[in-house]
């Protein structure tokens, strides 16, 4: 269990890495302007999905809540599914409103991603204290 927590510390800071480029390259997206970057910012969105993965599988082993395990693992789908068609729903005026829900979305997975990362870490922590 030593080499979980600091698997779960670099995992954390991607997250917070990629996420903070996700929103700075949303906002580009959004603003019109870099139509062009659409790709690099579902790629790493694709790689945030994987980490929240990774997160959800160390999770197991580490033996955090249940519940957060598998919202980590169905996060992890919804995020990229999201992603992938939101394009096609709402077309027109009311579209932003899929825009919003998928900035939500992210932040959403974000954040779980990051609470999984420190409830590992604490886990960790705590079997190497006792042992």
């Amino acid at each position: 269990m030593k080499s979980i927590r600091p698997l779960a510390t670099i995992l954390f800071v991607l997250v917070i890495l990629g996420g903070l480029l996700e929103l700075v390259q949303g906002i580009a997206i959004w603003s019109g302007r870099f139509p062009e970057i659409v790709p690099i910012h579902m790629g790493i969105g694709y790689g945030l999905a994987l980490v929240l993965w990774v997160l959800a599988f160390l999770g197991a082993l580490t033996r955090v809540p249940v519940s957060l395990m598998v919202l980590g693992l169905v996060w992890g789908v919804v995020m990229p599914a999201l992603g992938e068609v939101q394009e096609g729903l709402l077309p027109g005026g009311a579209h932003w409103v899929i825009e919003v829900i998928h900035l939500l979305v992210g932040l959403a997975g974000i954040a779980l991603a990051l609470n999984l990362s420190q409830a590992i870490r604490r886990r960790a922590a705590a079997r190497q204290a006792a042992s």
